[in-house]
């Protein structure tokens, strides 16, 4: 039987990802409550949210040039206990009693701050791990590890901070932050460091001088750009509204929807794990583009609980197939000198295409609540757009 996991130095890394992100989960549900519990404002913790972004946009096209030219493994061990130390901090304030909102805050912004670095670094690592023939079978094993973590995470969340409390929440997130960096100082990964003369803000400006000439990568940066913009709304805005003032269900409705996107995920990284490249992804992200928007847009037709999980399991099994064909085909055309750079840029444009969204359809559903049951429909129509626009990239449908 083949190993799902491809080699040890990759099972290491998505096992140890795997823990330190249902830690993470568990604390993000955790975070929420305790802030919205002390304080009773709601917009509080979308102050958290933003604390949490800023670092991530600001921070990240420098951080990829860090990550091209340090030790990879050393970042990703590194920082991993870095953020565990920062979650260990909270947690011992919590115990004591003397945990305040500004702490949140701070070590919201401090581990934002981590993982702008981190990201670009387990990016440019991964060819090295696996070898461009298996990133496809790569990322779909890693993707079907986070959507388990989407359907775990916030459950053992939940359960932990009705049962033993917040600071019990917290030190298990620095725990697992610790378990994943132990995992990793086993990977074996030598990095070529890139020598040159210039400087990194020189070597940053390359780096997006190089996206914009490039049609392929473009092409992948609208890929990414249009989903975080388009689908922005939905957790946050949309489902909440579907689930409650339209469909009149509860909380226990509003959680099976959520958890439909998860299995829709790991169903769809799966089906690419299993399946071989592609000849064009261009004609795999084109097919998951047109799925997630048609049937955002078919929510008009049929407006029930149960098509409702079926939509959000799709919107998650075609994400996945556009994630990990656009991902894939990013490390292949991007050269190694510069995977650092360029998926930190990539990340910084494209992250901030969510707050963008968020922001546009909030006010949208500030001037007219009832404008939020239109919305999946009008995201399945700029999907759909954009998708298909792709094909007026020079080049884009023969990659």
């Amino acid at each position: 039987m083949k190993n799902p996991l491809i080699n040890k130095d990759f099972a290491l890394l998505a096992i140890g990802q795997f823990v330190s992100s249902v830690g993470d989960n568990v604390h993000r549900v955790a975070l929420v409550w305790w802030v919205y519990n002390v304080t009773g404002s709601p917009s509080v913790t979308g102050m958290l949210s933003l604390a949490s972004m800023i670092p991530a946009i600001v921070l990240s096209p420098y951080m990829g040039v860090l990550a091209d030219k340090w030790d990879r493994r050393k970042i990703v061990y590194g920082m991993d206990y870095l953020r565990g130390a920062i979650i260990a901090a909270i947690a011992a304030l919590s115990f004591t009693g003397r945990l305040e909102v500004w702490h949140m805050v701070v070590s919201s912004v401090l581990v934002s701050a981590c993982s702008s670095l981190f990201n670009p670094a387990v990016t440019a690592m991964m060819p090295g791990l696996v070898g461009m023939d298996r990133m496809q079978k790569a990322q779909g094993a890693f993707n079907t590890l986070m959507g388990l973590v989407g359907i775990i995470g916030p459950a053992v969340g939940g359960a932990l901070v009705a049962t033993v409390g917040y600071s019990m929440a917290f030190l298990l997130n620095a725990i697992s932050f610790a378990l994943s960096a132990l995992s990793e100082m086993f990977i074996e990964y030598k990095t070529v460091p890139v020598k040159s003369d210039k400087g990194n803000f020189t070597q940053m400006l390359e780096a997006m001088k190089f996206t914009f000439a490039m049609p392929t990568i473009m092409g992948i940066l609208l890929v990414f750009s249009m989903m975080n913009f388009s689908i922005s709304h939905m957790g946050s805005i949309t489902i909440p509204y579907l689930v409650k003032d339209v469909l009149a269900k509860g909380s226990r409705e509003l959680g099976y929807t959520m958890t439909s996107i998860s299995v829709g995920g790991i169903l769809g990284s799966m089906l690419m794990g299993a399946v071989g490249n592609p000849k064009r992804r261009s004609v795999a992200i084109t097919v998951g583009g047109a799925l997630l928007g048609g049937f955002l847009v078919s929510w008009l037709l049929m407006p029930r609980i149960l098509w409702l999980y079926f939509v959000m399991a799709v919107v998650g099994f075609s994400a996945s197939i556009i994630n990990i064909n656009a991902g894939v085909l990013f490390v292949k055309v991007a050269p190694d000198e510069m995977l650092g750079k360029l998926s930190a840029f990539m990340g910084t444009v494209s992250g901030f295409m969510s707050p963008v969204g968020l922001s546009l359809f909030s006010l949208l559903a500030a001037t007219n609540k009832s404008l939020v049951f239109y919305f999946p429909a009008v995201s399945g129509f700029l999907i759909l757009f954009f998708t298909f626009g792709l094909f007026l990239i020079r080049g884009y449908r023969d990659i």
